[in-house]
């Protein structure tokens, strides 16, 4: 049954039992020799038989968790009365009265069993096998206070005490045991109350950031216009300045495409809300509101409007090295990268700082460590991954997840000017549309040979609890630069093909000035 219950939990499809289960079922058809039987004066009978057996067998248990499988048109659609009869996924004690009236305050994750036979416990697994929408009920997270909850034993640590205390309390309200699958901490003291000379740090250097915009910005109101001239970088700080060229119209020369900032706008926005919502599943006492949530599952699969960002970044920039027809390749190469390089770096600099240093004081909690602290341990250690731009490439808990676009887009971003500047005065146009479908063939490749579930459904809300560790579809297509190449491409080719119409009707716009001036002259 436990093999059942893993292969049912890892299998995309949670009806597609192994060869050696689905064989071990008795035929649904099983018919003789029709015409053998009948011209040997035989009786030939044919009916429909209804299985039954008695409680604890086995087999006839396998058939019927397959054949509701089969006949619910939706397996998760189990009434309101049978859903909150299942153990609530998170529990959370009182943090701070807990610690500060000196108990133990501990935190982790639970595993649930169950002997054969119990129907709670195969409600839950039926429950939990729609990886896409639910989450695994038989993983619990509990954060109890202790003393509160239990007496102590002197021959138990913390740890003991704090397992040992919820599967008596699971066994006592609901029949099933519960295994500590990882314990996250027990603590006596607030966590997240003292800075450290790297938050002070990180607060003087914002400091001095905010002293130079200060005096900069008063040099723009009190400097002349002729002297702003020679005064150069020293105004790069000024508020005033910024201002006017964030507000300033935009000066359009040749074709207008403004209309790419609308819909790199509204694309924008669109993750941003689904950024800011989706951590409010992080740990909601009624999980039920977003698993029956179809509002979530539209807003989970918004996240492939990140592909709009990968088009518009590789076509602007192939337009604009287009433009640049009389530069040097290798000198528009790097002019592009270190444009580049200086727009992102140092803001992204700053963020991956402020999460190492300052991002851990701004709250407390009981899930604080869990959903904060872990990934400002990670931001510590492998800072320099999202530096280089490297960290799409780092399977386990990521430092600012959501910054695997700017890995990937930087890594892609330099695959395409390169290609750019290289077809530049070729026929570009049929290499870009071979190296399109070669980046859908690989991409269905990859999917197939690794078994990969569509990236749609990758956005569950363990997945997301999960941080998408060890998710491979996440790791191999949906952040991976090989799984973006497409959308980069597909820009690329637009530009390029932008850019052929407008040569052409410049040509054509030239033979019809010709034709009419030799027409006068004759």
């Amino acid at each position: 049954m436990i093999q059942a219950k893993q292969t049912r939990s890892t299998t995309p499809c949670p009806s597609c039992e192994t060869d050696v289960e689905y064989y071990s079922l008795p035929q649904l058809y099983e018919l003789d020799d029709y015409y053998g039987c009948l011209v040997r004066g035989g009786v030939y009978c044919f009916r429909l038989f209804q299985l039954e057996a008695p409680p604890g067998n086995e087999l006839f248990h396998m058939i019927q968790v397959r054949q509701t499988r089969s006949t619910t048109p939706c397996p998760s659609c189990e009434t309101d009365a049978e859903y909150y009869s299942l153990p609530q996924l998170y529990e959370l004690d009182e943090y701070y009265g807990c610690l500060v009236r000196g108990g133990v305050y501990c935190f982790g994750l639970f595993q649930l069993e169950a002997p054969p036979g119990n129907e709670l416990f195969h409600m839950i697994q039926h429950y939990s096998e729609d990886r896409v929408r639910h989450s695994d009920h038989s993983q619990l997270y509990r954060g109890f206070c202790l003393p509160r909850r239990c007496p102590h034993d002197p021959g138990k640590d913390d740890r003991q005490w704090f397992a040992s205390c919820v599967n008596s309390t699971l066994i006592s309200e609901y029949g099933v045991s519960a295994e500590l699958k990882r314990l996250e901490y027990c603590t006596r003291e607030l966590q997240g109350r003292t800075l450290t000379a790297k938050g002070v740090l990180f607060i003087g250097f914002v400091v001095v950031l905010a002293i130079a915009a200060t005096i900069t910005t008063i040099l723009d109101l009190k400097l002349s216009d002729e002297s702003k001239k020679d005064a150069g970088w020293m105004l790069s700080w000024s508020v005033l300045r910024s201002w006017r060229s964030l507000t300033q119209p935009v000066q359009t020369a040749g074709t207008d495409l403004r209309f790419l900032d609308g819909l790199r706008a509204i694309s924008m926005m669109i993750l941003m809300l689904l950024h800011a919502t989706i951590y409010s599943i992080l740990s909601v006492a009624d999980t039920r509101i977003y698993e029956q949530s179809k509002l979530y599952m539209t807003m989970s699969n918004l996240t492939l409007a990140v592909q709009v960002f990968f088009i518009i970044s590789s076509f602007l920039m192939a337009h604009k090295v287009l433009q640049k027809e009389n530069i040097p390749a290798e000198i528009n190469f790097v002019q592009t990268m270190q444009n580049r390089i200086v727009r992102i770096l140092p803001t992204l600099t700053v963020w991956i700082l402020y999460m190492s240093t300052l991002h851990e004081y701004f709250g407390s909690g009981p899930a604080w460590k869990w959903g904060v602290r872990n990934e400002v341990e990670t931001c510590q250690q492998s800072w320099w991954m999202n530096v280089l731009f490297v960290n799409n490439f780092n399977n386990q808990v990521k430092c600012q997840k959501q910054t695997w676009y700017l890995a990937a887009d930087m890594q892609l971003y330099v695959a395409m000017l390169a290609l750019t500047l290289l077809l530049r005065g070729r026929r570009a146009l049929p290499i870009l549309s071979a190296l399109l479908a070669a980046a859908m063939t690989l991409s269905a490749v990859i999917a197939y040979a690794w078994n990969l579930m569509p990236s749609y459904a990758i956005h569950s809300p363990d997945n997301y609890r999960g941080q998408y560790t060890d998710v491979a579809t996440f790791n191999l297509l949906y952040q991976s630069p090989w799984g973006n190449a497409f959308a980069s491409l597909t820009g690329l080719l637009l530009a390029h093909a932008h850019h052929a119409l407008k040569i052409s009707k410049r040509f054509s716009g030239l033979r019809s000035w010709q034709d009419r001036l030799s027409y006068s002259g004759s």
